[in-house]
């Protein structure tokens, strides 16, 4: 796990890098949130229309923003510079 590795005072930015077509069981957000530690920075990159269509449903689960992508590179500069931005804060 993550936080074990980085602690707990440390952004973490998820990429789901959605190469095949595959669908996530909204409600599952609502078990991994009973359990874990919230996500501040999420982001979803898909490659076809059914994959941002499923982008769609999981954002009413999911109690944070979730950034879309096309480009796997985008979702890598916008999950940086977040935990930058972050880590300045908590530096100040």
């Amino acid at each position: 796990m993550a936080y074990e590795v980085l602690g707990k005072s440390k952004p973490i930015a998820y990429i789901s890098n959605r190469i095949n077509n595959y669908s996530v069981v909204p409600t599952d957000w609502l078990k991994f949130y009973k359990h874990r530690h919230q996500l501040e920075y999420y982001s979803i990159v898909a490659y076809n229309s059914s994959g941002l269509a499923n982008v769609v449903l999981e954002k009413m689960f999911f109690p944070n923003k979730i950034r879309q992508f096309s480009k796997v590179e985008d979702a890598i500069k916008w999950g940086l510079a977040k935990v930058n931005e972050k880590n300045i804060d908590l530096s100040a």
